[in-house]
């Protein structure tokens, strides 16, 4: 899955993951608890129903790409964004994947207007890409220009 963007991203912003940057591999389990459903087309103050991996203490600027592995029944996210702040308003790239188990989407959304110009997506079919008893392994990279999702631990493989 790729969609193109200018942006670099300064802080990666994530829910129920285990990943792994720059050589480093550090595994921590993160879940959040939601009243009702968030996501990034329908929730303006996203950020708030997200955890920063830069919480870890973890330098992770410089790097261009993230491997991590996801254990869920139903869909997991990944936010990509640009905010040194965890701001909703600033531009941001959301990946919602194994949306209703069949469908992954990259969003990008300028603000958070949540007006129908501010934002836009791409869809991809996956069906079942995600498994709820077995930690399936995952890849974002944010270089050239370019948002690309993909499965294994080789960045740029299986997009």
């Amino acid at each position: 899955m790729v969609i193109k963007t200018g942006q670099l991203f300064k802080i990666i912003l994530f829910c129920v993951l285990t990943f792994k940057a720059g050589g480093l591999h550090t595994t921590t389990n993160v879940a959040t608890k939601v009243k009702g459903v968030a996501g990034v087309w329908y929730t303006p103050d996203i950020m708030n129903c997200s955890i920063d991996i830069n919480s870890y203490n973890l330098d992770l600027s410089g790097i261009t790409s993230l491997v991590f592995e996801i254990k869920r029944c139903g869909r997991a996210h990944v936010i990509l964004s640009s905010s040194d702040v965890r701001n909703s308003s600033e531009p941001l790239f959301g990946i919602s994947i194994g949306y209703k188990t069949y469908k992954t989407f990259i969003t990008y959304r300028a603000d958070d207007s949540l007006d129908s110009e501010s934002r836009n997506y791409v869809s991809f079919l996956n069906p079942n890409i995600l498994n709820c008893t077995v930690y399936q392994t995952f890849w974002v990279s944010w270089s050239d220009g370019d948002i690309k999702l993909g499965t294994g631990n080789v960045v740029g493989e299986n997009i």
